[in-house]
């Protein structure tokens, strides 16, 4: 059974096992400084709905509980780019979470979606975001 930290550390695990040519990734909460000339990077988002009672077992601490949510990894590349870069990575990392599963956490349709936007600056433009559902497991 997981906790939000482990399912944390495990998608980082992922990414940290397959690194992305080109690609940066940066997680929320951690460092907001952005090179001083444009470069492409990976936001990583982790968003849980309200968790459920997917099991009865006999009494507290015995029954299941499964939280629903979302990885999402937003693709920022500098404006001028174009999304043929973007696209790709963004497929690279669906693939790379579709279908995944381990001890932690169990990830299921995983697509990246056009997005449109830029940063407030202006360097950046918001090209794609990979949407994974996934969920995780505890006992409550």
């Amino acid at each position: 059974m997981a906790t939000l930290a482990e399912v944390k550390a495990a998608i980082r695990a992922r990414f940290d096992a397959n690194p992305i040519s080109g690609l940066t990734i940066r997680y929320q909460r951690e460092t907001t400084d952005l090179p001083d000339t444009p470069a492409p990077f990976a936001f990583v988002e982790v968003d849980f709905d309200r968790p459920f009672i997917a099991g009865f077992g006999g009494g507290r601490g015995q029954n299941l509980q499964r939280s629903e949510g979302e990885l999402l990894v937003h693709i920022f590349v500098p404006v001028g780019w174009g999304d043929a870069e973007a696209d790709g990575w963004g497929e690279t990392i669906a693939a790379l979470f579709r279908g995944y599963r381990d001890s932690t956490m169990s990830c299921f349709a995983a697509e990246p979606l056009p997005m449109t936007g830029k940063s407030e600056d202006g360097a950046y433009a918001h090209a794609c975001t990979v949407v994974v559902t996934l969920h995780y497991d505890k006992t409550g």
